[in-house]
């Protein structure tokens, strides 16, 4: 446990340990949020103090100890505790590129993560986290910001091409919603009138994966409505077309809602995990009630190599020698819209 030496305003706790890792807490009059920098930089907690919500999903496999420094051939499902990961430089299936073997979802969610505190007083505390990617020469740079009395968590991220070679690389943000704030009573709001759905488990023949107008995969699903806990369905959903980068997840019971918006020209892409208890076997059990709404830079259609399949389809970034890109965003908390 580490000693915070202001208890208003603005706050950080940088020397915490959760099961072994080492955890950094922000917080203000209003969120409170956890990031576990020895596992990349994972939120695990977002909690909004008024009405004691955190927004996360929690995985029934939780949180494992810490016994290894490098995780990047494991098996994501077997250790994801849920929460929001940061993903590079490949999303879903792993795949070589470069003649570096990838796991699900990459490298950085596997990688302890540096932190340096930047800003510390109670207007505004700041902190950098950062890594150097071991399979991709990438350094990847997240600002987490945050100010007194505001509902917002401020992102700014950046990843460097350290070599003189040229690269395609995914890279994505993966918030995963779940139970208290996630219920029927929430509705999903996407600047989009298409989708495409890749895999889903549904009662009946009556849904078919591929191109749909969004939210409407028939006449009578509707996907900007969330299911109930025990409905048994799954989605998997690629949004290929935006009209601004934001969304918003709104429960009506509780009147409270989040919203994301970032940099659209960056990540012009949303991939729509849904599963309603709707999974079962490995590694869920029909134990999964979450909803995970994702920017992503790239999108993929079908098959177990994510990067190889955005090639293909001209969505993967390129990255010059010695290149950068920069990436801004703002998570936000709202009631009774």
């Amino acid at each position: 446990m580490s000693y915070c030496h202001r208890n208003y305003g603005c706050r950080i706790q940088p020397n915490l340990r959760i099961n072994g890792y080492r955890a950094v807490v922000l917080e203000n009059e209003r969120l409170e949020i956890t990031v576990l920098a020895d596992k990349g930089a994972d939120i695990i907690g977002l909690s909004y103090k008024p009405k004691d919500i955190d927004f996360l999903w929690r995985s029934p496999i939780g949180l494992d100890r810490m016994d290894k420094t490098y995780r990047g051939n494991c098996d994501f499902s077997d250790e994801y505790e849920g929460g929001w990961q940061e993903i590079l430089p490949t999303g879903s299936g792993g795949g070589t590129h470069k003649n570096a073997s990838f796991a699900f979802h990459g490298e950085t969610i596997y990688l302890p993560w540096d932190v340096e505190i930047l800003e510390d007083n109670a207007d505004c505390v700041a902190v950098r986290f950062s890594v150097m990617c071991r399979k991709y020469p990438f350094y990847v740079e997240r600002i987490m910001r945050l100010y007194s009395n505001q509902s917002e968590i401020h992102f700014e991220e950046k990843v460097k091409n350290l070599s003189e070679e040229e690269f395609h690389f995914m890279w994505g943000h993966h918030p995963a919603f779940g139970a208290p704030f996630l219920s029927e009573d929430c509705v999903l709001s996407i600047p989009s009138s298409s989708g495409f759905l890749t895999d889903h488990k549904w009662k009946d023949g009556s849904v078919c994966d591929g191109a749909f107008s969004w939210p409407h995969i028939t006449k009578d699903i509707d996907l900007s409505k969330v299911r109930p806990s025990m409905d048994g369905s799954k989605f998997m959903v690629m949004i290929d077309e935006l009209d601004t980068g934001q969304y918003q997840l709104y429960n009506t019971a509780l009147g409270l809602g989040v919203e994301m918006s970032w940099d659209k020209t960056v990540m012009p892409y949303l991939w729509v995990w849904m599963n309603y208890n709707g999974e079962d076997g490995y590694p869920w059990y029909k134990r999964a009630y979450v909803l995970a709404v994702e920017p992503w830079t790239s999108i993929i259609y079908q098959g177990d190599d994510g990067l190889k399949n955005a090639i293909e389809n001209s969505s993967a970034k390129y990255m010059e020698p010695h290149g950068e890109k920069n990436f801004s965003m703002v998570f936000r908390v709202f009631e009774n819209s």
